[in-house]
């Protein structure tokens, strides 16, 4: 196997010579981070600068809001599906369909009211990045959420206590070097 073929993973090349953008559904975000990895190298030199730089963005932002190990993470949470779909289908498939079109057409041609393919698939990676960065937000917001209840039970919990701790060696007690079970 060559090494482009192994860095390229699951990506390929279709007979008609174009990218095939495509990887396989997972929990893992491991697994999630390593195939936007080999997106953006799949796509580095078959896309404009604002294309790649938006992707990327895309990209950071699902990978900040998935666990590595997929532990700890709500698979219930709209959000967290959300962010597993575009990663997992909606980022590939209109990568794939912009990349369907030669660069030279799908950069200067218009195709839809003077707009471009180009043009048309930074609309889409424009919404997919405004959503992936509010949801991340959403999911640190949660998280943070989380931890302040935590501390306002440990609060409560600890300033009503009735519990008055003393000290459990007299003012004369000497204790050894070895720990003791009372």
């Amino acid at each position: 196997m060559s090494l482009l073929r192994r860095l390229l993973g699951s990506f390929g090349t279709a007979p008609d010579g174009r990218l095939q953008v495509t990887y396989a559904a997972t929990a893992d975000g491991r697994e999630i981070r390593n195939g936007l990895e080999r997106l953006l190298l799949a796509t580095n030199s078959r896309v404009a600068d604002d294309v790649y730089q938006k992707v990327g963005s895309i990209a950071h932002s699902i990978v900040v809001t998935l666990p590595e190990d997929g532990s700890g993470i709500d698979r219930t949470d709209p959000n967290i599906n959300l962010v597993r779909q575009t990663a997992l289908s909606y980022l590939p498939e209109a990568l794939n369909a912009y990349l369907a079109i030669p660069r030279v057409y799908a950069e200067r041609r218009p195709v839809e009211g003077g707009r471009t393919a180009h043009d048309l698939l930074m609309e889409q990676l424009t919404v997919m990045d405004e959503r992936m960065h509010e949801v991340a937000d959403a999911i640190a917001k949660n998280d943070t959420d989380k931890l302040l209840a935590n501390v306002r039970f440990l609060q409560e919990r600890f300033s009503s206590s009735q519990l008055v701790p003393t000290n459990a060696l007299s003012d004369g007690d000497v204790m050894d070097d070895k720990a003791k079970i009372v």
